[in-house]
């Protein structure tokens, strides 16, 4: 019986020490291609999880409405942007959803935003080339479209003649 418990110790002790020496997993990483916004709440919700689970976020595309209360809630050293990349901002349907999208955004967005004719009923879009001052671009590394190309240049060349597919 001392042996047993003496041998689960043991055994407790190097998986604990094996666990702790092994690397942690990298943070998710999300990828917003074409989001125009909805409910105030939901968004502010879960930019915020994201944000407790230091997840990245990588903007390919428009986001507009109430996805821009990410720029609020996900650290700026998660976010990158591509070409795509958009940030919509205008006047909510309710003056109170308007008040917490203005809160939620940071200082230099804020300005930006005042210094372009400020929030209004039309969209005003925040895009290349000023997007970069406030992001930076993604590398190619985060792009899904990249991790797919990969791989397949793996495969044979037999894989992408038709010829051969068909048997001809």
């Amino acid at each position: 019986m001392k042996i047993r418990l003496i041998v689960a110790a043991i055994l407790g002790l190097t998986a604990s020490a094996v666990s702790s020496a092994m690397p942690t997993a990298s943070a998710e990483t999300i990828e917003v291609t074409y989001d125009n916004g909805g409910r105030f709440n939901e968004y502010a919700a879960r930019w915020a999880s994201y944000r407790r689970n230091g997840t990245h976020v990588r903007v390919a595309g428009p986001c507009y409405s109430e996805c821009t209360v990410l720029l609020g809630q996900i650290r700026r050293d998660h976010i990158c942007v591509t070409a795509d990349a958009s940030f919509g901002f205008h006047l909510a349907d309710l003056p109170a959803t308007t008040a917490a999208l203005w809160k939620a955004y940071p200082t230099d967005i804020k300005a930006w935003i005042s210094q372009h004719g400020g929030l209004t009923d039309e969209f005003l879009l925040l895009q290349s080339p000023d997007l970069q001052q406030f992001f930076p671009k993604c590398g190619e590394a985060h792009s899904t479209f990249s991790a797919i190309r990969q791989l397949f240049q793996w495969a044979p060349s037999w894989a992408s003649s038709p010829e051969t597919i068909h048997g001809e």
